[in-house]
């Protein structure tokens, strides 16, 4: 009696832990249905058969069931492979494979890239003791993928010129927000407490990437180079007036404000950075959500920015970047002076090398340089061509193009100037293709920056 009593405890124990069918159910669905059965196998074969009929028993728990429908995965791994070593055929090597993508889209056709790629990893580099020897029939396989790839992934779209365009205006409109919000409430936009707050370090947490003024140079370059048409202009001049007057607010509200701080001191400096450290919740370049108090290192923090990428920033870091975009509209001469309010119209020149209109640069490297106007127009097209990736086709454009009016120097001096600290441009030697630089695409924008300084000098001359 005493024996038959814990005996019933036992299957009592039992019946409450063994794991249900409804648990089974949905582990196999999570396991199996949602990812899919990575290979659809013979059921008929004794193994795959096997398998199958052990998913009926009675498990004592859910590891145990895991462990069964992870041996039922295996050997359905398992058999697919050992199929394809026999197959040395390319038409129905590739075929079967085929054939278990299809079944496997059938069932599971949100999944496709995790089948391909683990199928990928297995035929290229082998299933456990399993691998395919035949490197003609991995080649067809790699080309059967490469083209699978290609079919479900959705091309991106290429960027409408008019794309640019309208992102940089976008991101001249952020950084207008983004100084506002320092001197007023901007709460109409977005969630912003404060009156206005001046803040020493900003962070900027976005979805996208902003603020890549290199790219944004090759575009317009590019365009330039293509044509000067009207609509170019009309860009270029809006760009400029809502760089120049974004400039204009930070130089008025934002440069000498009394917040400004360049170190904190004192037992509380970490906590006075954080008082004046604000992060900007970012969503398709505009403001969503301002958070002010910010500590990089906090949890709250690093939840808050989890999504998109975080910029950190000064408000001189923003005006640099309109700096940035004035000067190379200035440099390319397609606009005259652009007309802004009350008739201001110099943009801020803040390198050692820029000067105002037709103000030549003193010439300091006679040896490279016939003269002022010489050294000037080569500032000017540096500044053009220094970001860019392509300086060895850039600058032997400019050798051959500058060579005979206005260089003394050979190749090899004018590689080992460009060398030097001031400029840091290594090009090993001059490229001769460019010796055809007559018919190149980059004359146009060459010949618009050289006449456009031609003429203002003139007129600084009369």
């Amino acid at each position: 009696m005493f024996f038959n009593v814990h005996l019933v405890h036992y299957i009592h124990y039992l019946l409450q832990n063994m794991i249900s069918e409804k648990e089974k159910d949905q582990i196999f669905k999570e396991m199996v249905f949602e990812k899919g059965l990575f290979y659809f196998s013979d059921t008929n074969k004794n193994r795959i058969k096997q398998a199958y009929q052990k998913l009926e028993n009675d498990f004592e728990n859910k590891e145990d069931f895991i462990r069964a429908v992870n041996s039922l995965l295996h050997a359905n791994g398992l058999h697919f492979y050992s199929k394809l070593r026999t197959l040395t055929n390319q038409s129905e090597f590739i075929g079967y494979i085929q054939n278990q993508y299809n079944l496997y889209n059938e069932y599971t056709p949100n999944n496709s890239f995790n089948w391909l790629n683990f199928t990928k990893k297995a035929i290229m580099y082998g299933f456990g003791i399993l691998s395919i020897e035949n490197e003609s029939l991995k080649a067809s396989f790699m080309n059967w993928y490469t083209q699978t790839i290609k079919s479900i992934t959705p091309e991106k779209p290429k960027l409408m010129e008019s794309n640019i365009f309208d992102k940089i205006v976008k991101e001249l409109d952020l950084i207008k927000d983004v100084f506002y919000s320092q001197i007023e409430n901007r709460n109409d936009n977005w969630n912003q407490k404060d009156e206005g707050r001046y803040c020493n370090y900003l962070y900027i947490n976005s979805n996208e990437n902003l603020f890549e003024i290199s790219k944004y140079k090759n575009y317009y370059t590019n365009r330039i180079d293509k044509s000067n048409s009207a609509l170019l202009k009309n860009e270029l001049e809006e760009i400029y007036k809502k760089a120049f007057m974004l400039y204009e607010y930070f130089v008025k509200e934002l440069k000498d404000h009394k917040d400004k701080r360049e170190v904190f001191i004192g037992n509380d400096g970490v906590s006075q950075i954080i008082e004046s450290t604000a992060l900007f919740i970012v969503r398709e370049t505009r403001i969503n959500t301002v958070f002010y108090n910010c500590d990089a290192n906090d949890s709250l923090f690093k939840t808050f920015t989890k999504d998109g990428n975080t910029k950190q920033c000064k408000n001189e870091t923003l005006v640099n970047f309109c700096v940035q975009l004035l000067q190379f509209i200035d440099l390319t001469g397609v606009l005259e002076k652009v007309q802004i309010d009350n008739n201001k119209q110099n943009p801020p020149q803040q390198t050692e090398n820029s000067k105002p209109d037709g103000v030549l640069l003193t010439n300091e490297n006679i040896d490279i340089f016939k003269d002022d106007f010489s050294f000037t127009l080569f500032t000017k097209m540096y500044e053009l061509y220094k970001d860019e990736k392509t300086r060895l086709a850039n600058f032997s454009f400019l050798f051959f193009a500058m060579e005979e009016e206005f260089l003394v120097c050979n190749q090899v001096t004018f590689v080992k100037f460009l060398e030097n600290e001031k400029y840091n441009i290594s090009i090993e030697k001059i490229d001769n293709r460019q010796l055809t630089w007559k018919t190149s695409k980059k004359v146009k924008l060459y010949n618009s920056i050289k006449e456009s300084l031609q003429k203002r000098h003139e007129k600084s001359t009369n």
